[in-house]
């Protein structure tokens, strides 16, 4: 009987994306519009799941189908993202743990009050990873971690996951509209933790319009850049080569082998996440591209099916 319930509970969920999807008015993406709605009502069941995955998703266009939260619908968005930073969370199959490590590496053997940004900041999970981190090697200096996101939704989410944080008293958020390298530096001289955390609405491709040139020590992204469209990923790139002294893109693979097994896995038993997964899967780069891309970067893949490019700008003061 629970399990009838669970199942009639997924398909309601189902039915009732398939219905926002159809209510939304953009003809310019009207064929990731209808591959959502393909996917969407082929994952009623496993047999159609399969059919989809094997006879389908081959012949989707990876360059011009979007995520159902790429569609800016609230609810929708809001699940994915927790149940991303539940997954996150998890040491299994620690999705975010080779990110974490390398700030981590970065910011302590640096050894300096240090202003790192995360673009495209969502909820945050490796910002807090990243302080418990420090917390355990007793590190001493202040730092100050800047979200950049358009969304109210995933800056609401992040203020929730820091929570334990701030109610220990370990960090201090500060939320903005609209950040400068004015009211950038007083709310990092005006935070009295050691550790402030800084969310903000700018657009990324605005920068030059309120900051200087290398204002941020980091920038770091995750699971992020596959998001945009080939001219806007090469707009991210310059953008973080002009306002980041360390540069690091971390994000996935496509690789047929973890759409099949752990990612349909893992996603499965939500919709939502389900097609934030295998529709990421689908936007990838391959590994071979990744190579191509960035022949004179330092580039780590990792079993999980994720990748981790790093780029030290020759940075002078």
């Amino acid at each position: 009987m629970k399990s009838t319930n669970l199942e009639n509970q997924r398909v309601k969920i189902i039915n009732d994306i398939v219905l926002d999807l159809n209510s939304v008015q953009d003809t310019k993406n009207s064929y990731a519009i209808q591959r959502n709605i393909d996917f969407f009502k082929a994952i009623k069941t496993k047999t159609g799941y399969l059919n989809w995955l094997f006879n389908e998703a081959p012949k989707i266009d990876g360059s011009k189908i979007l995520e159902l939260t790429d569609f800016a619908i609230p609810r929708w968005n809001r699940q994915m993202h927790w149940e991303l930073i539940n997954l996150e969370k998890r040491r299994f199959p620690g999705l975010i743990r080779p990110l974490v490590n390398r700030i981590l590496n970065i910011i302590t053997s640096q050894n300096k009050p240090l202003i790192v940004a995360e673009f495209g900041s969502g909820g945050m999970e490796v910002v807090r990873q990243v302080i418990t981190g420090l917390l355990d090697k007793n590190y001493k200096q202040k730092l100050t971690f800047v979200g950049i996101d358009l969304s109210d939704v995933v800056h609401q989410i992040a203020i929730k996951n820091l929570d334990e944080l701030k109610k220990k008293n370990i960090i201090e958020i500060f939320k903005v509209e609209k950040l400068d390298k004015i009211n950038l530096s007083s709310l990092v001289n005006r935070g009295n933790k050691q550790y402030n955390v800084i969310l903000c609405k700018n657009d990324l491709f605005k920068l030059p319009e309120s900051f200087s040139k290398y204002t941020f020590d980091i920038i770091f992204h995750s699971l992020f850049k596959h998001h945009f469209n080939e001219i806007d990923k090469k707009r991210l790139e310059l953008i973080s080569k002009e306002f980041g002294k360390i540069i690091l893109e971390y994000d996935g693979y496509k690789s047929w082998p973890h759409i099949f097994l752990p990612h349909s896995i893992t996603g499965w038993h939500d919709p939502v996440f389900l097609n934030a997964t295998i529709f990421s899967d689908l936007r990838y780069y391959t590994k071979k591209e990744i190579k191509n891309n960035f022949k004179k970067n330092q580039i780590r893949f990792f079993r999980i099916g994720t990748y981790l490019l790093e780029k030290n700008i020759n940075y002078k003061k």
